[in-house]
């Protein structure tokens, strides 16, 4: 079976992230195997912790998901996420 995220591998954060905001769990998962990596490379440079950065980073996902449909992203979803871990 196909993973869901699969058919959004080539899809732009634009609309990764118009997809997200309709509820879409594919184009999450998508943009969480697409950038968890980073967010927690961003968030231990700042915390030196690794325990510390994986619940930053699990919380930047978490608030994405449960406000994705009040958040306008008007810069990629890359830097808004950057923003969220920084914040």
């Amino acid at each position: 079976m196909l993973d869901k995220s699969a058919q959004y591998t080539n899809t732009d954060d634009e609309k990764l992230f118009s997809f997200i905001e309709k509820g879409d769990k594919g184009a999450f998962t998508q943009a969480y195997d697409r950038y968890h990596k980073l967010l927690y490379v961003l968030a231990y440079r700042y915390l030196m912790n690794a325990d510390m950065a994986e619940d930053v980073v699990q919380h930047v996902f978490a608030r994405l998901w449960e406000f994705r449909s009040e958040l306008h992203v008007g810069i990629s979803l890359k830097n808004y996420l950057f923003t969220m871990t920084k914040n």
